[in-house]
Formats: structure tokens, sequence, C-alpha cells
């Protein structure tokens, strides 16, 4: 794969992020039918739904990079990414370029996004291959009673870390109205 070089401060936020393909930001995207043939997708990745199909997060195109010393998200398709990838702009990507924030501040916050969703599916023992508040949702539920204070102290964390980085989530990325109803 080649590497790509960041043309902007823009292309370079998006590129060290990579929330919105990990599963912290949506459980899937709704993709066209050519980008899937573009991809080598041969067969739809979940049941169809024209006339687009949903690509399920973490995108398996997501790799990580450590070669700045901080580990950065490598699309290994950027330059033929999906439409529906390459028009999203999330709030914190729309602030930079605004510049309501530089792009300092927006890196220290995506590194707070991530560091906060890293530390719930390493506290909760989460799968690194599911959509993040799936794996919340299942795991808290799965815990069933919780008989002694240790538990019922972990999940009351759990749950305050959870509602944490939705909160920050919503503040600084902010939601795609069409992404959440083709959910």
């Amino acid at each position: 794969m080649p590497d790509v070089a960041p043309n902007s401060d823009l292309e370079r936020l998006c590129l060290a992020c990579g929330l919105c393909c990990d599963g912290s930001l949506f459980e899937r995207i709704e993709v066209l039918p050519s980008d899937l043939t573009r991809l080598g997708h041969r067969a739809p990745v979940t049941a169809p739904s024209p006339p687009a199909d949903r690509l399920p997060q973490p995108c398996e195109y997501l790799g990580r990079s450590s070669s700045s010393g901080a580990s950065a998200c490598v699309c290994k398709v950027y330059a033929q990414r999906p439409a529906c990838c390459a028009s999203f702009r999330c709030g914190l990507l729309e602030s930079l370029s605004r510049r309501e924030r530089d792009y300092q501040e927006c890196a220290r916050l995506v590194e707070d996004a991530r560091g906060r969703a890293r530390h719930l599916r390493e506290s909760l023992d989460l799968p690194l291959d599911a959509p993040l508040w799936t794996a919340i949702a299942k795991h808290l539920g799965d815990l069933g009673a919780l008989d002694d204070a240790a538990s019922r102290r972990r999940h009351a964390e759990a749950l305050m870390d959870a509602a944490e980085l939705r909160a920050l989530c919503a503040r600084v990325f902010g939601t795609i109205r069409a992404a959440r109803e083709s959910l």
C-alpha cells in the first residue's frame, strides 16, 4: 500500500484520527455498489438494501502505523475510499476548516477520544473487531447480577466512562443524520 501524504491539516487530522472508521462513531456505513466493486467485494457486505450496502465498522481497510512515534490511522484505500467516506466531515474537521480550532487542539481532542475508547476496550476486555458501542452494550448486558460491591463499582465506572466518551464524541465530532438514519 502506498503511503498517503497529507496535503493539508484537514487531511492530516483525518488520517491521524480514524474514529469514524474504527467503530467508535459508527457501527456501519452505507456504501454504493460501485464502491464495493471498486474495492473488490464480490458479494454484499451485509444484507442488501438497494441502492447501497453497508460496510461494518471497524473498517476492514483501516490499519495502524506508528512511524511517527504515535499510532496513526492508515486507510489502505484512502485514494479510492467509498464516496460516503470521501464526503464525510465530522464536527472537528469542520471546526478546523473554519479556524475555530487549530490543528494542535484538534489533535489533542482526537487523542483524548481515542484514549478513552482504548481505555474502555481494555478495561472491559472488549473485542477490537467489534463496533465500540455494540460491544459495550453487550458487555454491560452480559454482566448479570451485580451481587458484590466490587462488581457494582466496576459496572458504574464503565457506565460513567462510556457516558463521558459518548458526550465527548457528540460534542466534538457531532453526528451525521444520514449515517444515523442508515443504521
